[in-house]
């Protein structure tokens, strides 16, 4: 961490430095330098997760630097505030990310060779990629949270030239942010930005996104059927893993931090069936996200002072593409929802070949309370408890 003196020095050099002075000159050499230890302590860690944590600690080591090249708006060739712009993106800094993103774009600032992209396509790339990941691997996931600064990408972006593949990339990333709004204008712009990208990118893979914000609700009322004498064919129990409860929309959620629950994800990951209406598997979700949350607030205020504004930000390991925090928040939830079920409706077989022998369904519950533990342990990072003692 910078000392001030040690900041303030740096942010003069960088404004001398856009005065053409050779002691501006010289500040550069010396904060390119730095640059490059920089690197080569990255270039030793193989983990993408380790590197980032790493990037952290790093970026506030060019502060001074950031903010006088910003106030001097001088436009001169820099690899330092190109690099540091993709790092503040790397750690989720978005709003450091845009504020150089803006400069080095208006500037038309060249990347070094090693990222082969010109600055607006690095920039929309680099900020893009990572939430349309995350689109795909939690499609229930609120990217609400996106809306501000991708929109502020646009204004830095719009009319710079880059590939159709680029844009469309942007333009899919703005809709996802948006295609959970229940504002029907916020939904227009989702299905717009949806439709350009399949303009741009025939094959942007956004055919059912499209096709499920142009499908209307469905009709519960049953007013359409009301002329016909013939009765509709009955829906019958389901079998096995499915479902025969329609839950629609129906989630649980515990603010940004957290991911949301849906209630039909769960419903078919726990094998719940119609004997537990909406309404009760609301019920006891919300009690279960409640629980999770409660064991694990201090946990989340230290990693909200430490920078990180979502779970799935938090450094981990990534299973499928998902966050292992992630999966693990939801299988706790998951857990406790079903143990809830077993307790409060015993007379409820919650699967088609459930054993409803009161002592097995006792130790069922129990294994998933213990599942719920270790499922929360996992995510604070401390050791599995294995046996209590009473």
């Amino acid at each position: 961490m910078l000392t001030p003196a040690q900041a303030h020095f740096q942010r003069v050099m960088a404004q001398r430095r856009g005065e053409s002075d050779g002691a501006g000159r010289t500040a550069h050499g010396a904060i390119l330098h730095r640059l490059r230890l920089a690197q080569s302590r990255l270039k030793g860690i193989q983990s993408r997760a380790v590197k980032v944590e790493v990037k952290k600690t790093l970026l506030p080591e060019f502060s001074g630097w950031i903010e006088g090249t910003l106030e001097s708006d001088s436009g001169r060739q820099d690899e330092v505030i190109v690099t540091l712009m993709v790092w503040a993106v790397d750690c989720g800094d978005l709003a450091l990310a845009l504020r150089l993103g803006a400069y080095v774009v208006r500037h038309c600032l060249t990347p070094p060779d090693n990222f082969g992209r010109d600055a607006a396509t690095l920039l929309t790339e680099e900020i893009c990629n990572p939430i349309l990941t995350l689109a795909s691997t939690e499609p229930n996931a609120d990217l609400s949270g996106f809306i501000a600064p991708l929109d502020a990408l646009w204004d830095i972006v719009r009319q710079q030239d880059m590939p159709d593949e680029v844009r469309a990339k942007l333009c899919k990333a703005s809709a996802f942010s948006r295609r959970a709004s229940t504002d029907p204008e916020t939904q227009g712009d989702a299905l717009k930005l949806f439709r350009e990208a399949m303009h741009l990118t025939p094959g942007a893979g956004v055919k059912r996104d499209i096709a499920t914000l142009v499908r209307p609700p469905p009709d519960f009322s049953g007013e359409k059927h009301m002329g016909s004498l013939v009765a509709g064919k009955p829906v019958l129990p389901a079998k096995g893993d499915t479902p025969d409860v329609d839950d629609g929309q129906s989630a649980v959620s515990a603010g940004d931090f957290w991911p949301l629950i849906v209630l039909r994800d769960l419903r078919l990951a726990d094998r719940i069936t119609g004997g537990i209406t909406t309404s009760r598997l609301m019920h006891v979700t919300t009690e279960a996200v409640a629980h999770v949350t409660d064991q694990l607030q201090d946990w989340q205020a230290h990693q909200t002072a430490s920078g990180y504004s979502r779970l799935q930000a938090v450094p981990s390991a990534h299973i499928n593409g998902e966050s292992s925090k992630v999966y693990r928040y939801r299988r706790a939830v998951y857990a406790i929802a079903r143990a809830l079920v077993l307790e409060g409706y015993r007379d409820v077989d919650t699967t088609a070949k459930g054993d409803k022998a009161a002592d097995a369904l006792d130790a069922q519950r129990d294994d998933l309370w213990r599942d719920a533990r270790w499922s929360i342990s996992d995510i604070r990072g401390v050791p599995r408890l294995y046996a209590e003692l009473c």
